[in-house]
């Protein structure tokens, strides 16, 4: 993950999906201890600041649909 932000160790992957990128989410705010995951927490933290996932975790409407 330190050499490319959709990199996971040697391998290269073009976009996690929606559900890994929630189901890491939710993992990291877990009140647990453990130990540090920087890059992880980085990669995070980007994914965080896209409006669309914000959209696909329900944290922000759609703009796209309507609400019921």
């Amino acid at each position: 993950m330190a050499t490319s932000p959709g990199a996971i160790g040697s391998r290269s992957i073009v976009s996690p999906s929606p559900t890994l990128r929630s189901i890491v989410k939710r993992c990291l705010e877990f009140p647990i201890e453990r130990p540090a995951y920087s890059e992880l927490e980085r990669w995070q933290a980007a994914i965080d600041a896209r409006p669309a996932f914000a959209v696909a975790i329900g944290a922000k409407p759609s703009v796209l649909t309507p609400a019921a």
